[in-house]
């Protein structure tokens, strides 16, 4: 069925149920398997790469995942370092030595290494996944309160990437949060954003993680429901938000793990458009991160044309009420 297509609610949840969400053979499976590759990170790795603990992460620790697009990260905080500094100091070593590691381990195929992670392609039977795994130091888990963590952060010098590793988790907390039914918004979103990115060349469209952010502002602004609500209006609600992008001036006071005098400060030297991620003061998600630059125009045409499809006939209103 084209997405398009789909003109009613039923017909919507539906389509969410049986061709959006993830099956439950390939999360028991994708569990199965990630949770093998986490008993060997913690009980096989010794001296400088010895976990602290290990961060389910992407989409599939965020709980937003979408059918057959499962984004895979592991956060391998590192037990032995308690400083970005030094850490970046020994990184290219240590993601040597775990590429080493990794290969011994019979489950996993070596894709690739960068800057910041090894990537390797989980098997089992016909059944395969590629998981991203990377370093960090756990700065949260020892103490350090977000704001002290994002003081560091600044300076020319200061490698943001890495300390965006480090606060892996509260982006991990922020999503896992939000009812059921709100990440199955964002799986249709981000479905959407998908099969729309394939039908064009060079599409630059948001990240997963961005379109997640303007789901969620949408969220916040139409009161926030936990309870159940009408899938179509809150769809229009976000289309029309996508539509109205240069409009954007999303903070998220309920969501933002760092203080509202660190928020006015980063928004002192911004102008909007922009989506603060609430995890990150130094991250104008609108912008993308570390600046890349998304192509919004061509989002809010996509988002133009699903709107005037028959789904939203009649539909008013959504920004306040689901």
């Amino acid at each position: 069925m084209d997405i398009y297509s789909i003109n009613d609610e039923r017909t919507l949840n539906v389509f969410i149920d049986n061709t959006v969400k993830p099956d439950r053979e390939t999360l028991q499976r994708n569990n199965a398997m990630v949770d093998r590759l986490i008993h060997f990170l913690q009980n096989n790795i010794p001296g400088r790469l010895r976990p602290r603990r290990v961060i389910k992460s992407g989409s599939f620790g965020k709980g937003t995942a979408v059918r057959g697009k499962s984004d895979i990260d592991l956060i391998l905080m590192l037990a032995e370092y308690n400083s970005v500094g030094k850490y970046t100091q020994d990184s290219r070593d240590l993601l040597q030595e775990l590429k080493t590691y990794l290969t011994k381990y019979g489950e996993a195929q070596l894709e690739k290494v960068t800057k910041y992670s090894v990537q390797v392609k989980l098997t089992n039977g016909n059944f395969s996944q590629s998981v991203d795994v990377l370093l960090g130091i756990d700065l949260l888990d020892r103490g350090m309160v977000p704001d002290h963590v994002f003081d560091q952060m600044q300076g020319p010098d200061v490698d943001t990437h890495l300390y965006s590793v480090t606060l892996g988790p509260l982006q991990v907390e922020v999503m896992q949060a939000l009812p059921t039914q709100v990440k199955d918004l964002i799986r249709i979103v981000k479905y959407w954003e998908d099969v729309k990115m394939k039908a064009v060349r060079n599409c630059k469209w948001p990240s997963s993680f961005a379109m997640e952010l303007v789901v969620m502002h949408a969220w916040n602004n139409a009161g926030s429901p936990s309870t159940s609500f009408s899938m179509v209006r809150a769809l229009h609600a976000v289309l029309t938000s996508l539509v109205n992008h240069r409009q954007f001036m999303a903070t998220f006071p309920r969501q933002m793990k760092y203080s509202s005098v660190k928020l006015e400060t980063c928004l002192q030297r911004r102008r909007p458009p922009y989506i603060m991620d609430p995890t990150n003061p130094f991250n104008d998600m609108y912008h993308g991160l570390f600046d890349t630059a998304w192509d919004w125009n061509d989002v809010a045409t996509e988002a133009s044309t699903w709107l005037r499809h028959p789904l939203f006939r009649g539909v008013t209103g959504t920004n306040s009420r689901w």
